[in-house]
Order: C-alpha cells, then sequence, then structure tokens
C-alpha cells in the first residue's frame, strides 16, 4: 500500500488519509469495528492502526455510553414525491422499540485539531457525547454508502449542512449527484416520537426532497 502524507514520525497509508478525510468531512466520530469494516480489515489490525493514529495526535479516544448498534440492514421508511406520507404512529413505534438492549461504555475516536488543520473540516472538539449513539449509527450508514456505492453519489453530513443553511433543522446526511444536486436525504431517526418524524417528513416534502429513514 502506498504512503504518501507524514505525520511526526508515522507516514499514513491511503487507508489512513480516507478515515481521516472521513473523520474530518463526512462523519464525527467511529468505533474500532466500524473503522474495520470501512477499512475491510480485520478488527486486530484497525485497532493497531487506531492507536498509531492517536499517537500521531491525528485521532483522540474517548469513552461514552451508547447502545449497541443495530443491524441497519434496510431503512424503517423510504419516501419520493410518488409515495403516500407514512402512518407516524407505526413509525414510531417501529423506531422506538427496537431498542432492547442496555447503553454500555464504547470507545469512539475522533479526529483532533492537527487533523483538521491537515485535512480541512471539522472536529478537534467532542461537543455532544449524549449523542454517541446517534453518531455512532450515522457512521454505520456512511460505511454502508461506502461500501455500497459506486462513486455516483457523494455524501455532504450535517455538519456540512448547517454551516451552509445556518437555520432549520437538516437531516444526517444528504446524498448528491455529479452536479452536486440532492438526491436523497438520510435520516437516524433513533427513538424518534411521531412529531419528530412528522417534522421531519414535513421540511423533506417541502424541498421535495426524497429520504431514507433509518
Amino acid at each position: 500500500m502506498s504512503t504518501t502524507t507524514h505525520s511526526r514520525d508515522l507516514s499514513l497509508t491511503d487507508r489512513d488519509e480516507r478515515l481521516l478525510l472521513a473523520l474530518t468531512l463526512r462523519i464525527r466520530l467511529i468505533t474500532a469495528g466500524l473503522a474495520a469494516r470501512y477499512w475491510e480489515t480485520s478488527p486486530q489490525y484497525a485497532r493497531r492502526r487506531l492507536r498509531r493514529l492517536q499517537q500521531a495526535d491525528l485521532i483522540q479516544v474517548f469513552s461514552v455510553l451508547a447502545h449497541p448498534l443495530l443491524s441497519l440492514e434496510d431503512p424503517v421508511f423510504v419516501w419520493n414525491p410518488e409515495v403516500a406520507d407514512p402512518h407516524f404512529g407505526k413509525l414510531r413505534y417501529q423506531l422506538q422499540s427496537r431498542w432492547t438492549k442496555a447503553a454500555t461504555s464504547t470507545t469512539v475516536f475522533l479526529a483532533t485539531k492537527k487533523a483538521v488543520h491537515i485535512f480541512g473540516g471539522h472536529g478537534g472538539v467532542f461537543s455532544q457525547p449524549f449523542q454517541a449513539t446517534h453518531d455512532i449509527h450515522v457512521t454505520a450508514l456512511y460505511v454502508r454508502h461506502v461500501l455500497a456505492d459506486d462513486g455516483s453519489l457523494s455524501w455532504q453530513s450535517e455538519d456540512a449542512l448547517r454551516r451552509q443553511t445556518k437555520h432549520g433543522k437538516t437531516p444526517d446526511a444528504i446524498l448528491l449527484n455529479h452536479l452536486q444536486q440532492p438526491v436523497r436525504a438520510i435520516e437516524f431517526g433513533g427513538s424518534y416520537g411521531q412529531e419528530r418524524v412528522r417534522a421531519f417528513h414535513r421540511a423533506c416534502v417541502h424541498q421535495n426532497l426524497p429520504y431514507e429513514l433509518w
């Protein structure tokens, strides 16, 4: 594997750079398990490489309380302008009833300010540790997108969207085509209540924007 950027005594591999770009531009955090899936490598390699990136002051490590990762095999609901409005009460039940396991201590990795200085984007501050379960699942959706995508759709994160709009509720991500036009919103529903699901749906309808609710 080729090496490119150097940081302290660590030569960054292509895998390293892809992960650091993701952590500064696409997602807020990652677990070792999801890093292994993203790199398509073993958990042992992922943990070892993450330690090296930490030693190079490119990622930082936190312990948080988070629920175990859901399977996320299919969206809970998919909408486009040709589809009728969902049954919001049914969606609320589907979202809330899937949380059957308690939150446990979980190790997550975030970009450092040094990584942001090198790659741009965001990172360096862990401002919302109470949203760890949500952010881990958004990362899982991003990894799923990367592994399945043919390169025709790019992922724009909630943080990037907020910097652009600065008002209103933004989805967790929007997929853009090669013309940088929004194609589909991606939202992790967590344990949303009925009104929150309805508000998200209305926002997408107002923009005529198809969505996947996970």
